[in-house]
């Protein structure tokens, strides 16, 4: 007996530090396991504040998937939107849940009402030469464009359009184009998706037969008997939360229909680097997309220093100088040319708003700018460039060539 546990106490001593290794790594190995398996399925909550009377479910999912903020509707009030912050400094453009729980504000404002005023009367002054001033009455060339409409539609329909944008954008090989009445969505050349607007009511069209799915479930409509729309036949109106719903559902239908594919890297797209910046804006480009608003009044260009502002300044080449320069005030431009139009002496001349002998312009800020254009001139004041570059515009200063002579 003495001799079988001395054997025993020499084979421990041989083999046990082993055994007690072998252990300690199977009980790290299941530990490592289990702390994967709980962080993959670990889900985050964001809470919403909002005023006394209404209540709003926290959305609790896991990090990486799609997040739809709801869009709250309060009587006799504006909803503009949530906040990082309590004082509204910080939008939250939140597309997929994050790695943290967050609390999110919302914000209300009153409602205004705009009256439109009538159009002006240009007062257009020769630089170099004293003579009485030219008065040219006006009238609106245009009305809004489907970009300039998305400026002065509801927060409610911005957002969704956004989100349609970014639920669509995130595959391979998928554009997007403004046009005068729509923003058109393709996929190697084809249309798979159109959005419109009529009245402040935003439309959005697929191309899926209606046939295959029952309208009276979805609340869809059929527009197939319609020329225009005969490629994208199924149309939703988005009049509510529950539409909106139903058209995201189906932009999934278009994805597995068409065979898309993710992107490897997923570009986010916001409201003011997809409609209010037209996509050569220098601000842009220069990742300074925060600085955009859709409305630039003359005594708010100060977000810009003027070291910033000819930096962001493009120029071109002349092989003549001026000699007749017309100053001309940018809220005058406005009223004559829609978003995205270009504005140089060219088109100037063909609303018939210069002199004949005018070969110049002289752009002078003043008053608010509502729109982004592309303005070609001879000269510019920093406060006309800044009310650009800030509206999403770009501004592109003509000078002559180094040797005067031909380019």
């Amino acid at each position: 007996m003495f001799l079988a546990r001395s054997d025993f106490e020499k084979w421990f001593m041989r083999n046990g530090p082993l055994v007690g290794i072998i252990v300690a790594f199977t009980i790290l190995v299941v530990f490592i396991v289990l702390l994967i398996l709980v962080l993959r399925v670990k889900k985050h909550k964001i809470r919403f504040i909002t005023p006394d009377g209404i209540k709003l479910e926290n959305i609790k999912v896991k990090k990486g998937q799609v997040v739809h903020l709801p869009i709250v509707e309060l009587e006799g009030l504006v909803f503009k939107g949530w906040f990082l912050d309590a004082a509204f400094t910080k939008p939250a453009y939140i597309q997929t849940m994050p790695s943290s729980n967050l609390l999110l504000f919302s914000k209300f404002e009153k409602p205004v009402i705009e009256v439109k005023k009538q159009p002006k009367k240009e007062v257009i002054i020769i630089k170099e030469e004293v003579k009485p001033e030219v008065t040219v009455e006006k009238e609106p060339k245009f009305t809004l464009n489907f970009r300039g409409r998305l400026k002065e539609t509801s927060l409610k329909n911005q957002v969704r359009f956004i989100n349609l944008t970014n639920e669509f954008m995130k595959y391979q090989d998928t554009t997007y184009r403004f046009l005068k009445k729509s923003c058109i969505f393709k996929f190697h050349g084809d249309v798979l998706m159109k959005i419109m607007l009529v009245g402040d009511l935003l439309k959005v069209f697929y191309k899926l037969d209606p046939t295959k799915y029952d309208s009276n479930l979805y609340h869809f409509k059929d527009q197939s008997k319609i020329k225009s729309h005969i490629d994208t036949p199924l149309l939703f109106n988005l009049r509510s939360d529950r539409s909106f719903k139903y058209a995201l559902e189906f932009l999934t239908y278009v994805v597995e229909a068409n065979g898309l594919k993710l992107r490897r890297k997923i570009k986010e797209y916001t409201f003011n680097n997809m409609v209010i910046a037209l996509k050569q804006s220098p601000l842009l480009k220069a990742n300074k997309s925060d600085l955009l608003k859709s409305k630039i009044n003359v005594y708010d260009t100060d977000v810009l220093s003027n070291k910033e502002t000819l930096e962001l300044l493009d120029y071109k080449e002349i092989n003549v100088k001026p000699i007749n320069i017309l100053n001309i005030d940018i809220d005058d431009i406005a009223i004559c040319f829609n978003d995205g139009d270009l504005v140089n002496l060219e088109t100037l001349r063909t609303l018939n708003l210069l002199k004949e002998d005018t070969d110049g312009i002289r752009v002078v800020g003043r008053g608010n700018l509502d729109k982004s254009l592309i303005v070609e001139a001879y000269d510019f004041t920093e406060t006309a460039i800044k009310m650009i570059l800030i509206a999403g515009g770009k501004a592109i200063k003509l000078k002559e060539t180094a040797d005067g002579g031909n380019l």
